[in-house]
């Protein structure tokens, strides 16, 4: 029961009874034939009415009540879909490719959204359903060894023209052998883009992607023979961190929504899926090697020569995706019925605990013939879609799950229980459906709930198996899935979240730098979930957020211009980053900043840290929100 129906109880008893004394005094005659005197009531009979209808008042509270948490529920489905919607379970998955497979030679293609479908399940429930976020190309490679170099002896970096400016800025390198699939030389690949992942689970991971993404001088592509036969270099800038674009996003796209808080969500759920690095432009100098076997060696301005007894081969992987249990289902149909307002939409009634609705994207109604069909539209959806006068709606409310008293009893699987969501109709009159309506079909974004922390993989087998054909060799997990976390369906939750609406960059110029920081702090703090005390630790770690107004040329092609932006400086306390990245949070907020920024201005992003100092300084980045 609601511990506020008890609030609402009390207030309407003493508002009865405070009423009834004012009662008797001004019509005492009346009053006398109730027995109502002063706040004793004499009569036990009218005692008991006035106690029934406290209860039944504090009931229209509680509903009433009820009705604005609703409005702001469906207006964060709008402009913030994923606060609203369950967060789920994400992991990086390694497709090893089949070296023999002569398709491979040219490059193999995993598209995007390709399903991960786990091999074994968890006990007697479903195989969980991943899947991929990002486009994966496949090629004949394999990574032979890493190591990372304090000094780099054996390249003659001070006489290549692509490095002898930089020579003495190299504070350290990451070497890379790569060997190609037998009877294949580099020069017959048409290789452009190399994407590696940081593993482990540590902070060797994230210190060495720091390094990697934030540093890199160049690249220095050799045979692995000494001295060297064959010696070719790329800029540093070929060197680019990934998963920031909307077409790498895990969390579902929507053209409403600000993409900002998106890349937040994805992090505060997820980091890992951030911790990719991508080497372009290696066709350039690829069809110069005529060798099964390669070495790339990445020069980097910032190192650590603690890391030269650390790092192996099993802290870089190739051929590694993000994915996430987001899948798309058709639930079971929900029977129309004239004494039920909502309709409970369950993807599966044989098994409802291992599928929770993330989005419902398209609900139908049919007649008792099943052959006629009406479309519903979403009520709070795009407003300028273009729809028929006669069009009908649908709208979408979400609420905890409630946990049957015989479960509690029994304990839960896992600590998570999740959420049910609830459709409302009305027709193109208003009504609530139409009188020759019997059933509804909906078309569902789900996730299998907390199936993924109970699947099991990092056996010898297969951990998944994909649903195209593909020059695949096995599918494993190269992280455990991540927690799925629940909606915070608080009514003070969602008006915070309503309220960024009205939070723009200039909430952080205006003020001085502990407000700024503030600020920041609660924005941030509004994309974590109740229960991640590393991700409140991060936020609590940043101390200070100062924006200057700066006149930088503009980082954009054609003739040379100068504009006016802003330089956003974030200090962090280094401690607070424990197992994580500082350095990781200030790449988000850079791109968070810029998508606030208007298309004729930039936003200059620079963290430091306590004990590091500066340890990042992007280059200025033209803002994307248009102005009309």
């Amino acid at each position: 029961m609601d511990p506020r129906l008890l609030k609402h109880y009390n207030t309407e008893l003493a508002h009865l009874r405070e009423m009834g004394v004012e009662f008797a005094q001004q019509f005492p005659k009346i009053a006398a034939r109730l027995g109502i005197n002063d706040f004793n009531v004499a009569d036990p009979y009218v005692e008991r009415l006035l106690e029934g209808t406290a209860f039944l008042a504090a009931r229209v509270q509680l509903k009433l009540e009820e009705e604005f948490p609703r409005f702001t529920q469906h207006l964060t489905q709008v402009v913030l879909p994923q606060s609203a919607c369950p967060t789920p379970s994400m992991l990086i998955a390694r497709l090893a490719p089949d070296l023999g497979n002569p398709n491979l030679a040219t490059g193999f293609t995993v598209p995007r959204h390709t399903a991960l479908i786990a091999s074994q399940a968890s006990g007697d429930a479903v195989h969980c359903q991943f899947r991929t976020g990002a486009d994966l190309t496949l090629w004949p490679l394999e990574l032979t060894d890493a190591r990372y170099l304090a000094q780099v002896t054996d390249l003659p970096l001070t006489t290549l023209p692509g490095t002898r400016a930089l020579a003495r800025r190299v504070k350290g390198a990451l070497r890379l052998r790569l060997l190609a699939a037998e009877g294949l030389s580099f020069d017959m690949l048409s290789l452009d883009s190399l994407r590696l992942y940081f593993a482990g689970g540590d902070d060797t991971a994230w210190k060495l992607f720091e390094f990697v993404t934030g540093s890199a001088l160049a690249v220095v592509i050799s045979t692995p023979q000494r001295p060297v036969s064959r010696v070719d270099t790329l800029a540093g800038d070929v060197v680019s961190s990934t998963g920031f674009d909307d077409d790498e996003a895990l969390l579902p796209v929507t053209p409403n929504a600000f993409q900002g808080y998106r890349l937040l969500h994805e992090y505060f759920a997820f980091a890992e899926r951030f911790r990719f690095a991508r080497i372009d432009g290696l066709s350039a100098v690829l069809p110069a090697f005529a060798s099964r076997e390669i070495e790339l060696t990445i020069l980097l301005a910032n190192g650590d020569a603690a890391l030269e007894r650390v790092i192996s081969r099993e802290h870089l992987l190739l051929d590694c995706v993000p994915a996430i249990n987001l899948f798309s289902k058709h639930a079971d149909r929900a029977f129309v019925s004239d004494n039920v307002a909502e309709f409970h939409v369950v993807p599966d009634r044989t098994r409802p605990l291992d599928f929770e609705v993330h989005t419902v994207t398209a609900v139908s109604g049919y007649g008792a013939g099943d052959d006629s069909e009406q479309v519903f539209h979403p009520f709070y959806g795009d407003f300028l879609a273009d729809r028929p006068e006669d069009a009908a709606y649908f709208t979408v409310r979400r609420e905890p799950r409630v946990v049957p008293a015989e479960r509690k009893r029994s304990g839960y699987r896992t600590e998570y229980v999740g959420s049910e969501v609830f459709v409302s109709i009305v027709d193109p009159r208003e009504a609530p459906y139409s009188g020759d309506l019997r059933q509804l079909s909906f078309e569902t974004l789900c996730t299998n709930r907390d199936l993924p922390l109970l699947m099991p993989h990092g056996g010898t087998q297969n951990d998944f198996a994909l649903d195209i054909a593909a020059p695949v060799a096995s599918v494993r997990c190269v992280t455990r899935p991540s927690p799925p976390a629940a909606p915070c369906l608080d009514f003070g939750h969602n008006w915070r979240l309503v309220d960024q609406l009205a939070l723009h960059y200039l909430s952080l110029y205006d003020g001085d730098a502990r407000e700024g920081a503030a600020a920041l702090r609660s924005l941030l703090s509004l994309h974590v979930s109740g229960n991640d005390e590393v991700s409140r630790r991060q936020i609590a770690g940043i101390l200070s957020v100062h924006a200057t107004p700066v006149v930088r040329r503009l980082p954009m092609p054609g003739p040379i211009a100068f504009g006016r932006g802003l330089q956003i400086e974030l200090s962090a306390e280094d401690m607070a980053f424990q197992g994580g990245s500082a350095y990781l949070l200030g790449c988000v907020l850079d791109r968070f900043f810029a998508r606030y920024v208007s298309i004729n201005a930039f936003v200059q992003t620079v963290l430091r840290t306590t004990t590091r100092g500066e340890i990042l300084r992007l280059p200025p980045r033209c803002g994307i929100r248009q102005i009309f």
